[in-house]
């Protein structure tokens, strides 16, 4: 807030208002405007320098408290998002059952093809890929082909993906395949 701006408040308050020292005298107001503008003339005092003793009220102190466990109710309620947990795996001609292991905890996973020339297979659970026949082909060279989403990363439950993933590539490599996995 600004200084001028903090002045024409205060200035429009005083004219409809009773002086603050009345009000606190009185043993405080429990109007919440009235205990707003006792506390913006606090800080008008401390932002001119001039800061002059301004008891505060059982009232204030409550509304005090009382907004001090809102912010931290609201701070501790928000929800943590997760960075993704990242597995690489360098893969062959030979099926690798359990390549990222099962975690029934899993939101989400997405499963990249980093090769420019192979291809690489993969199922899920006990299901042993045979490559380009039996699973989820992704294709080469880093195009959209080349990653599979299971699940919704920004979900708040497990997304039922949480099944152990088996891969297999067309030829003797190695190439790389990464996991990211969504908690």
């Amino acid at each position: 807030m600004s200084k001028s701006l903090i002045d024409r408040v205060l200035a429009a308050k005083a004219e409809a208002e009773s002086p603050f020292a009345t009000q606190i005298s009185n043993g405080g107001s429990h109007d919440p405007s009235q205990q707003a503008a006792i506390l913006i003339a606090q800080v008008q005092a401390i932002m001119a320098g001039t800061v002059t003793p301004v008891a505060e009220t059982a009232p204030m102190k409550r509304f005090t408290l009382a907004a001090l466990a809102l912010f931290a109710f609201v701070c501790s309620a928000q929800a943590q998002v997760l960075g993704p947990s990242v597995t690489t795996v360098s893969v062959g001609a030979s099926a690798i059952i359990g390549a990222l292991p099962s975690n029934p905890s899993r939101k989400a996973v997405t499963i990249c093809n980093g090769s420019a020339t192979l291809i690489v297979t993969f199922t899920t659970g006990t299901v042993t890929p045979v490559s380009l026949t039996t699973g989820f082909v992704l294709q080469t060279g880093n195009v959209v082909a080349s990653c599979f989403t299971m699940g919704s990363p920004g979900q708040s439950t497990p997304g039922g993906v949480g099944a152990q993933i088996n891969v297999i590539a067309n030829g003797a490599g190695p190439t790389n395949v990464t996991f990211f996995e969504y908690f």
